[in-house]
């Protein structure tokens, strides 16, 4: 179905970690004053940092000592070391070299000329979820900007912290302080996806200060096998962002030839060649898909043998999958399909073993299971597909609970709902099913006031119109699903609308439409020609 595989496609793209990427909304000051008893973010302007190089903005960082400065390595491993400086709303200081760093944490001690203002470290092992936090972050054109929000949780494995904190401005976040309400740094902003930050501990930053040594040119560091292999690491994420694939794949390729324990460019490396395989899905070159999908899930397996409890890597691997199962349909393979759907669903539940509050391996988990109700109730076995369609409506619940704001969490449970409701309807379950319909519209409703500009929610919502009889409201909404979509060159695509064009032209044929029913139908077959049997 068009939801289905559409919003998994797009979900990848979201759960992608990218470095310096926060969710964007602007808190004022007057809005966070009661936060940390900060009316203007320049009362921090002694302290916080952004470090610039060859004249242009790079990443942030704050004093930890009166003459060193903390902030990310992909903040500084690429940089030119002659054109390296830092700068605050009064002052700028050269950089005279590194004196510590920590790989696994992506953290970096500078040593500066002259002085500054020191932030005190807090302990980030008392930190809780739901407490209140804030960033004071660059927001270009010498002005500072105070985002506020709330501690979601603390990663099991890690210990790094994820946080709903908003940014005006996203990029350029890396290497930010995060403060608690007594002003002390609980964390240092490292990295993002769509809905939540995470920040490396304080406590970390706190032993690695305890290990500051010899003052280290950044030239010399920046030769240091580790940081070459971030550097190419960096590079690769900074054109996977661009949606120049192959050239990242060229870049992580090197990293890992260099270290081949290098865990991060597994994982970004299977991004890569995950978004170049939908590329060409897009293109309709499905055999190339498929080899890429395969060597992203080789990279994952990597990735899971480097470190067993790496629960990113379990997400990722059960949503590529996902989406070779769906493939595997498509070509009338269901009993591969199915291996894949189950295995998908067994990556979901061991990255929620590893991380309780991970929404994505809950999404991941939810859409893995109604995909394999679907195949279950095409095979006949109505009964688990019903089984499998509830217990994916509960995950999509959890990502709700957490993840408020996901769109496509409300519209895929909405169409989930839609499913379990035609298996009701077909045990003679009416009210039942009447109910789900109604909740399906309900979610879909949401999903659109929180992103009008996606196609799926209509198409969701005129499913369930039209399974109510609400035949002139359902053909509106596969209106708005046509006009929203873009028909790319390949055959995938075609295929998803042929369905919106084949229901709007069944609800055309209900309410005697005759001759607009027929158009939309061969439309429909225009646009996939071996769609079914129900063509009139």
């Amino acid at each position: 179905m068009r939801v289905g595989r559409k919003s998994l496609l797009e979900l990848l793209t979201v759960a992608i970690l990218f470095f310096c990427v926060l969710a964007a909304q602007k808190f004022t000051a007057e809005e966070v004053t009661g936060v940390a008893g900060i009316s203007e973010p320049e009362e921090m302007g002694p302290s916080m940092l952004r470090v610039m190089s060859n004249g242009g903005f790079i990443g942030c960082g704050f004093f930890v000592a009166p003459d060193k400065i903390a902030t990310n390595i992909h903040v500084m491993n690429d940089v030119n070391p002659g054109s390296t400086y830092v700068r605050s709303r009064y002052a700028t200081w050269s950089v005279q070299g590194v004196t510590a760093y920590d790989m696994e944490n992506d953290l970096v001690i500078l040593k500066v000329s002259g002085g500054g203002v020191p932030l005190p470290l807090g302990d980030s092992d008392s930190v809780h979820d739901g407490e209140s936090i804030f960033v004071v972050k660059y927001s270009g054109v010498m002005e500072y900007e105070i985002a506020a929000g709330t501690l979601h949780s603390v990663r099991n494995t890690d210990k790094w912290l994820k946080i709903k904190i908003d940014i005006d401005k996203p990029i350029g976040t890396s290497g930010s302080a995060l403060l608690n309400s007594q002003r002390e740094v609980i964390g240092i902003v490292a990295a993002g996806d769509a809905f939540y930050g995470y920040a490396v501990p304080s406590n970390a930053l706190g032993a690695l200060l305890d290990r500051t040594g010899t003052v280290e040119s950044l030239a010399q560091w920046q030769g240091r096998k580790q940081i070459s292999v971030s550097r190419y690491c960096t590079r690769g994420e900074h054109k996977l962002r661009a949606k120049r694939y192959e050239e990242a794949i060229v870049d992580l390729d090197k990293a890992i030839q260099m270290d081949p324990e290098f865990i991060d460019a597994y994982h970004k490396r299977a991004t890569a060649r995950i978004n170049f395989g939908m590329s060409k899905v897009k293109s309709g070159d499905l055999k190339k898909a498929v080899v890429l999908y395969q060597a992203a899930n080789d990279d994952l397996d990597g990735a899971i043998a480097l470190n067993p409890e790496y629960s990113y890597a379990y997400v990722m691997r059960g949503n590529v999958k996902v989406i070779v199962g769906n493939l595997e349909v498509d070509r009338g393979n269901a009993e591969k399909a199915r291996n894949l759907y189950i295995s998908a669903i067994n990556d979901a539940a061991q990255a929620i073993k590893l991380e309780p509050k991970a929404y994505n391996a809950y999404f991941n988990r939810a859409f893995a299971r109604f995909k394999l109700g679907e195949l279950k109730h095409t095979l006949g076995n109505v009964s688990k597909a019903r089984d499998l369609y509830q217990k994916a409506i509960e995950d999509f619940a959890q990502v709700i609970k957490t993840t408020p704001e996901y769109t496509h969490a409300y519209n895929s449970r909405g169409y989930t709902k839609c499913l379990l409701g035609k298996s009701e309807a077909s045990k003679g379950n009416m009210e039942e099913s009447r109910n789900l319909y109604e909740e399906a519209i309900n979610d879909t409703n949401i999903s659109i006031e929180l992103n009008p500009n996606h196609s799926d929610p209509y198409y969701t919502r005129g499913t369930a119109k039209a399974a109510l009889g609400d035949f002139e409201d359902a053909i509106a909404d596969f209106d708005r699903a046509i006009e929203i979509s873009t028909v790319s060159s390949g055959t995938f695509y075609k295929r998803e609308l042929a369905k919106i064009y084949y229901n709007r032209g069944r609800a055309k044929e209900v309410i005697g439409q005759m001759e607009a029913a027929k158009t939309d139908f061969e439309k429909a077959k225009e646009l996939n020609p071996n769609f079914g049997k129900n063509y009139k």
